[in-house]
């Protein structure tokens, strides 16, 4: 039986994609038959009798609300410590701030290990200084394989780090939880909840409220729908609010102000349990995302279209990144130019006007999203 070591930086119970990627990769690794491990922070609880409830494997914790710089020197020692302490066949560094602690701990004591991109990391490093840039470039070079969440993702490393080796940067598509399909486990009736009529269709966006999700544009287009279209919507979002900065905070006021001049009933959920999920995804008849390009922030896979999907929505979103990957245009969903008001009024026209379309849109979305499993992701990683 192959022994894994996976350091997570972010793992649950904090939420977004990466840590769903932790936790679902290392549920299906332990499913396949590896003993894994996963080091990762408490987030500032008390976690040690719910880890052993929730999860079959061994969850190490240690003390960190969140990965900052400043936490490096600690978790270089503890890398070095428990890799000095037990014998692992693949050391996975799953994040960024995962792959610096092993490739700094590599220029102490050789440590052979794995790390997956997510697209981010390398824009980031093309935006700091040239001595940044310097040590990030050499510490991409120090893991054995790099596992890339997309197509787009791989092209990007192979563009900015040419001197790795092209042939272990290897694609691995993240899944879709087997528990987002099907209509079982769905305990909220939305519609109930927020008092949407039963006769109107749901647009539905889940991310955090940020100018790079494309929330305005959705909001300028629902402006200029005719009446008769106007009438007929829910626009549902989904989402936490942004915890400071003036930008973050000026871009909540405006969508807020959008939503009040669109002449369309539009809900502002917030923040909701990882739990409910599902429920949302299930009432909605439209999932939008048209994300945003950004220097330092891209949709390199875009696992929300694929949760869409997996109740059956069909997807408006971005050319951008790897979206395309996921949502594949006038097959599982319709893909416009970033920040196109033009182009989203013509994708809503379209999929609100022609229900049957629509519904072919979503059948196939949901069978497109039924290849995208954790079990062959965590075959794909471990099977080296």
């Amino acid at each position: 039986m192959k022994k894994i070591l996976m350091f997570a930086s972010e793992f649950s119970p904090t939420i977004g994609g990466i840590a769903t990627y932790t936790v679902q990769l290392s549920l299906a690794a332990h499913e396949i038959g590896y003993d894994i491990t996963v080091i990762a922070p408490e987030f500032g609880e008390s976690l040690y009798k719910s880890d052993k409830d929730k999860y079959p494997f061994e969850v190490i914790r240690y003390n960190s609300t969140g990965y900052s710089a400043r936490d490096l020197p600690s978790m270089i020692w503890r890398a070095w410590r428990i890799t000095r302490s037990s014998k692992f066949d693949i050391i996975h560094a799953s994040d960024w701030p995962d792959l610096a602690t092993l490739g700094l701990l590599n220029k102490f004591k050789r440590v052979p290990f794995v790390s997956t991109n997510h697209g981010n990391e390398i824009l980031r490093a093309l935006a700091y200084n040239y001595l940044k840039r310097r040590i990030q470039q050499n510490l991409f070079k120090t893991p054995r394989y790099i596992f890339a969440n997309s197509n787009y993702t791989r092209s990007l490393m192979l563009k900015y780090f040419p001197d790795y080796p092209q042939r272990n940067v290897i694609v691995t598509y993240f899944g879709v939880d087997p528990r987002r399909f099907g209509n079982d486990n769905i305990n909220r009736d939305i519609r109930k909840i927020y008092s949407i009529p039963r006769d109107h269709i749901i647009l539905l966006t889940v991310s955090r409220l940020d100018k790079t999700k494309g929330h305005k544009t959705i909001l300028k287009a629902l402006t200029v729908l005719p009446e008769e279209l106007k009438n007929k919507i829910t626009y549902l979002i989904v989402g936490k609010l942004p915890t400071g900065g003036t930008t973050s905070k000026s871009y909540v006021t405006d969508i807020h102000q959008l939503a009040g001049n669109s002449g369309v009933n539009v809900v502002f959920a917030g923040a909701i349990n990882y739990n409910d999920l599902k429920s949302y995804y299930s009432c909605a008849n439209i999932f939008c995302m048209p994300s945003d390009p950004h220097p330092t922030i891209v949709e390199s896979f875009g696992l929300v279209y694929l949760e869409a999907a997996a109740q059956g929505v069909p997807s408006i979103a971005s050319r951008i990144g790897g979206i395309p990957e996921v949502v594949l245009h006038e097959k599982t969903g319709l893909l416009i130019e970033p920040a196109d008001v033009s182009g989203m009024v013509q994708a809503l026209t379209r999929l609100l006007k022609d229900m049957p379309y629509r519904e072919r849109l979503g059948r196939a979305a949901l069978n497109y999203a039924g290849t995208f499993t954790w079990k062959r992701c965590a075959e794909q990683t471990y099977d080296l």
